[in-house]
This record gives C-alpha cells, sequence and structure tokens, in this order.
C-alpha cells in the first residue's frame, strides 16, 4: 500500500551513505501507489453510489411487502369486528358472509405473491461487484422473504376453512381471522424491522462516499510534493551530483506526508479490501456495513 512504500521511502532516505538510485526508484514505487490508491478510491466511491442506488431499490421492494401485509391485517381487523358484531346479535356467521370474507382474502393473493417474489429476485441479482446483491445471503433479507410466504400460507389456509361451517364454527371462525390478523402483524414488523437496516446501510453508502471523496482530494494533493522530490533527484543526478542535496530535509518532507495520510489508513485499506461493497449489518447478519468481497 501507499502507507507502506512512503515508509520505505523514509527509510531509504535516512540510510546513511545515501544511495540515491535506490531512494529514486522508491520514490517512483510511490508516484505509482498515489496513483493506483487515488484509482481504487474513485473505483470506491462509485461503488458506494450504485450500492446506494440499489438500498434505495430495496427499500421499495420491502415496502411493497410491508404494504401489503398491513392491507391483509387491515382486512383481517375489520372482519373480525364484524364477526364479532353478528355474533353479540346472536345473527351468526352465514355462509353468504364467509364466501364474501373468502374473496377478499383471495385479493390479496397477487399482491402478497408479487412482493415475495420481487424480494427473493433481489437476493439473486444487485448492482454490486460482480452482480452480487447487497442483501445476497443476508439472514435478515431471508427472513423477510420467509415471513411473506408465511403471511400467504396463514391467508390460504383461512380462505380454505371459510367454507366449511359445519366443521369451523363461528367462534374457531372467528379466532382463526384473529390469529391471522396477529400473524400479519408480527410479519409486518419483521420486514420493517429489516427495512429500517436498509435504510441505515443507504445512509451509511452516503456518509462513505462523502469520506472517500475526501481521501482522494488528499491522496491527490500528496502528488505535487511527491513530483518534487522526484525532481529534486533528477536534478541532483543530472548535475552528477554538484548540487546541493539534503536528505535530512527529504526525509521529513515524507514523514510529513506520512503523518498526513495515516488519518486515513484505515479507510483507505478497507475500501481496497471490500471494494464498496455495501451490506445490512445485523443482529445475526454481518456484523459491518463493509463486507470483503470473498466474504
Amino acid at each position: 500500500g501507499l502507507d507502506r512504500q512512503l515508509d520505505a521511502l523514509s527509510e531509504s532516505l535516512g540510510a546513511r551513505p545515501l544511495d540515491v538510485p535506490a531512494s529514486q526508484a522508491v520514490l517512483v514505487q510511490t508516484q505509482a501507489g498515489c496513483k493506483a490508491t487515488i484509482a481504487k478510491m474513485l473505483a470506491a466511491r462509485e461503488q458506494l453510489a450504485t450500492s446506494q442506488v440499489e438500498a434505495v431499490g430495496l427499500e421499495e421492494c420491502i415496502a411493497e411487502g410491508e404494504s401489503a401485509l398491513r392491507t391483509g391485517t387491515s382486512l383481517l381487523a375489520g372482519w373480525a369486528s364484524l364477526m364479532g358484531r353478528l355474533m353479540a346479535q346472536g345473527e351468526g356467521v352465514d355462509q353468504a358472509t364467509r364466501l364474501r370474507l373468502r374473496d377478499e382474502i383471495k385479493t390479496m393473493e397477487e399482491p402478497l405473491h408479487r412482493a415475495s417474489t420481487a424480494m427473493a429476485a433481489s437476493q439473486v441479482v444487485g448492482s454490486s461487484v460482480a452482480g452480487q446483491s447487497m442483501a445476497a445471503g443476508d439472514p435478515g433479507m431471508a427472513d423477510a422473504v420467509l415471513a411473506v410466504r408465511e403471511a400467504q400460507n396463514v391467508m390460504l389456509e383461512l380462505a380454505a376453512r371459510l367454507p366449511d361451517k359445519d366443521n369451523s364454527g363461528d367462534a374457531k371462525l372467528k379466532a382463526a381471522v384473529v390469529n391471522a390478523e396477529m400473524a400479519l402483524r408480527e410479519r409486518e414488523r419483521c420486514l420493517a424491522r429489516f427495512r429500517a437496516r436498509i435504510t441505515h446501510a443507504s445512509a451509511e453508502c452516503a456518509v462513505l462516499a462523502g469520506n472517500v471523496g475526501g481521501v482522494v482530494a488528499e491522496v491527490q494533493a500528496m502528488e505535487e510534493p511527491v513530483q518534487h522530490l522526484a525532481e529534486v533527484f533528477e536534478r541532483y543526478l543530472a548535475a552528477g551530483r554538484d548540487v546541493p542535496l539534503d536528505p535530512v530535509a527529504l526525509q521529513g518532507e515524507v514523514m510529513a506526508l506520512r503523518g498526513q495520510l495515516r488519518a486515513k489508513e484505515r479507510m483507505i485499506h478497507e475500501m481496497e479490501l471490500a471494494g464498496g461493497v455495501m451490506r445490512p449489518a445485523g443482529e445475526r447478519g454481518v456484523p459491518r456495513a463493509l463486507v470483503p468481497l470473498e466474504a
């Protein structure tokens, strides 16, 4: 990395007698290191921007699932209330009412199926490096997909027992509707928790992209003094070593650059390792937002 190249350059300048050609060779490597670091940081910043776009898409996908579940819970809550009133009035839930509820429940099949399909697809293909989705392999996303599919099964099971008045009396039916409503609410909360993590990851992408931009600017600013050191060596060698050369001063300049870079080392290493891929960190998921590509 650039940090090691600057350390090597400082060490070379501290050697006595000074080996100018060797120091010059290390300096050439340092110049190349600056350019390589800038290129990696720019690529990481671009990937972070791409990941942020993907996070927004995931948020929308999860929100669609939440909306479908919310609609389902509202439907079931309304019917549970109606059944309670009918039973309190001694009217009971007649077959026509049961079939009407079944038809309304069936209208929920399509939005729930669409949401679960979209969420499952988001785990397979993404806009991150090598087409890897930021949700791929994340337990939270797997739980969210499972939650919607479980909600589908709950609704299908309820719809199947509605016409059977003989084996599913009014009290049992109302209890089943209330239980289904509670099941959907719990799964809606599951999706809301995961969406909050996605939102956090999206915001983290934006912050990191800004920080990477700052690193790029600082490394770019280092190119000029490094070029100055290269010119000093060139003039010294071109003059047959007859011009003054102060290796201590040159080493001081390198150490100043090293200190300037030190504050940014951690971010540079993380971004080089991660390639800018973002994943939402969670209790059972990856512990950090930056994930190595080989993970």
